[in-house]
């Protein structure tokens, strides 16, 4: 009798671990728009404590023809209720020239829109954002798996991909290096920039919680021609040694011009950083 109850409490266990997922290795999101969003010249990036990043220009998703002028990097909060989102934000842009960025492209705004969990999303923006200001984004799968330090490391290039006509060569490469849970950005010239540290965000997102501290004053601020790379501020003075700038590091799966590809996007104060590169 003993025998059959312990069978019977493992068979128990066994569906209800199957039910949950446990014998998987990814989970649902908690929040219907939690995850990795993505389309083309567009990616938010929504976490279950609410925070939201996104991401317009970058590395391109489709032909990697079709590059923007300029890339904006935006950080803010999300809401959810149903299936209706919306958020806040501040904008910080990326240009491929040396001349400043265009005015309507800093300051703050707020978007609002409907989600499908793990399946698509919609967005409208209003405020100084994107030259675009709607979108349908489709969900990232890779954002349901664990997150691996072992797999994340490695030393890793700035993507460039030069098209002829578009723009100098970028003359410097610089690059970041992932050694178990210390980063290390490295300038053109082979010399660290800023160190730091990461760390799985959580036990069943692919995304990774980042730090990252500047050695010396006005590193790789405004790189010309660079919409890869960089620290862009909005104050009138640049981050100085010393300055910590904390947030995530991230892939996704629909870039077809690089294998091993990760994005970094981290703010401090009135500035941003910004980092896309393979390995």
């Amino acid at each position: 009798m003993k025998s059959i109850m312990t069978l019977t409490a493992a068979v128990v266990s066994a569906l209800a671990l199957s039910a949950c997922g446990g014998g998987s290795d990814s989970a649902a999101p908690n929040r219907a728009d939690e995850g990795i969003w993505s389309a083309d010249e567009m990616q938010m990036v929504i976490l279950s404590d609410g925070s939201y990043w996104g991401i317009y220009g970058g590395v391109p998703l489709d032909d990697g023809i079709t590059l923007p002028p300029i890339t904006v990097v935006s950080h803010g909060t999300a809401s959810i209720s149903g299936n209706n989102i919306s958020g806040a934000y501040t904008t910080f842009p990326f240009i491929w020239t040396t001349d400043p960025a265009p005015a309507p492209y800093y300051g703050n705004g707020t978007y609002s829109g409907t989600v499908s969990a793990q399946n698509n999303l919609s967005a409208t923006f209003n405020g100084p954002m994107l030259p675009v200001d709607s979108f349908n984004l489709s969900y990232d799968s890779n954002y349901s798996h664990p997150a691996s330090l072992a797999t994340i490391a490695g030393h890793y290039v700035i993507f460039y991909p030069h098209i002829p006509g578009f723009g100098p060569d970028v003359p410097a490469y610089p690059s970041l290096s992932i050694s178990e849970s210390n980063l290390t950005l490295y300038d053109g010239n082979g010399n660290v920039a800023m160190t730091g540290t990461i760390a799985p965000h959580g036990t069943t997102v692919n995304v990774f919680d980042v730090s990252l501290t500047t050695t010396s004053a006005n590193p790789l601020v405004n790189i010309p021609n660079s919409a890869r790379l960089g620290i862009m501020t909005t104050s009138p003075a640049a981050p100085q040694a010393g300055t910590t700038f904390n947030g995530i590091l991230y892939q996704i799966s629909t870039v077809r011009l690089a294998r091993d590809y990760i994005e970094v996007v981290a703010t401090a104060g009135d500035s941003v950083f910004y980092f896309a590169g393979n390995k």
